[in-house]
């Protein structure tokens, strides 16, 4: 499956996630898992912080859905410029599954690097 595949359900959650009164630019996270499951939620940031995390959302039903190893990932602002994934989630997916540091993560520009790249060698498991 193609990044430009992912990135189209990616602007899908856009379409079909209730709109925030935050003044605050949306932005969606999307995974490719080993199984072929696609998983696409969008952040609704509110003030104070008090937002639902679009990779926290992936990550938490990806799980419950019985995944660990995802292929690809990446993160997109509503409009579709691609977005630098945040650290935490790349840290989190890295240590979710052993295979994960093969995973590849979209840049900007089209660049497409793997975790055990993007991470310090000391987050590796």
């Amino acid at each position: 499956m193609t990044y430009e595949t992912l990135m189209i359900e990616a602007q899908k959650v856009f379409d079909i996630s209730p709109q925030s009164i935050s003044p605050m630019p949306r932005i969606a996270t999307v995974l490719l898992t080993e199984k072929g499951d696609i998983y696409a939620y969008v952040c609704n940031d509110v003030c104070q912080s008090r937002g639902f995390c679009a990779e926290h959302s992936t990550l938490t039903a990806m799980a419950a859905a019985g995944n660990s190893k995802i292929i690809k990932a990446a993160s997109v602002w509503e409009g579709g410029k691609i977005e630098v994934p945040c650290a935490w989630w790349l840290n989190f997916i890295n240590q979710l599954d052993e295979n994960n540091a093969d995973t590849e993560v979209l840049f900007e520009g089209g660049v497409i690097r793997t975790l055990k790249v993007c991470l310090p060698p000391e987050t590796s498991v």
